[in-house]
């Protein structure tokens, strides 16, 4: 916030001078801008774009990585995989102990989830639903693995809500009842995500929202 201030006053500086530059000796619009009038100009345009770039980093602060290191197997499987194998990928990954490799995981989820059909996405809740399951499993590993893989796994879902203006956005997770209310108290989840995950999940017998022209 502090470097976007400094820009903003530097821009309005160079925005200033740039109004007297333009002018002439008497005060009136040059007919023809001075070297120095372009000068600013083209120093206007660099700012605009560190303006832009301060913007979408600030956006995307907090989120791991970026889009290239989304994991492609984890990619396929979240597209043609079952459940099982979903899972078993991104227990690999997880226990990889890197942070690439959980930032690869991150990714693949984000970036996925919007290209699914109801179908795929259906299998993605069966895998949440055993990640945040309230009982250990030999499938995912120890409670502390286990919570800390769903938190992973639900915030890269949540962020798949907000993807960028030209790309698709994550609108729902279609569901049973019993999945939801399972994911939902799942006691591997945060509060904030319980309630933020609880606004994508649509029971199957729930009829989705047309969209209003």
């Amino acid at each position: 916030e502090a470097e976007a201030e400094a820009v903003r006053a530097m821009a309005g500086e160079l925005d200033r001078s740039g109004q007297l530059a333009g002018k002439s000796v008497g005060g009136s619009p040059a007919a023809v801008p001075s070297c120095r009038a372009l000068q600013v100009q083209e120093l206007m345009r660099r700012l605009a774009g560190a303006l832009l770039e301060l913007h979408f980093e600030g956006r995307s602060k907090g989120s791991p990585g970026n889009a290239a290191c989304s994991d492609r197997k984890l990619a396929y499987l979240l597209v043609a995989g079952s459940a099982a194998a979903v899972t078993v990928r991104m227990k690999e990954l997880h226990r990889a102990r890197s942070q690439r490799k959980r930032e690869e995981l991150w990714w693949a989820v984000r970036t996925s989830l919007p290209q699914l059909n109801d179908m795929r996405l259906r299998v993605f809740v069966q895998v949440l639903r055993g990640l945040c399951a309230p009982f250990p499993t030999e499938t995912i590993g120890p409670p502390s693995e286990q919570a800390d893989l769903a938190a992973l796994v639900v915030d890269a879902t949540l962020a798949a809500r907000e993807m960028g203006l030209t790309e698709l956005s994550l609108t729902h997770l279609p569901c049973a009842d019993e999945q939801r209310d399972e994911l939902i108290r799942s006691p591997f989840l945060e509060e904030r995500m319980q309630a933020e995950l609880d606004q994508l999940l649509v029971p199957e017998e729930t009829p989705l929202r047309a969209p209003s022209d």
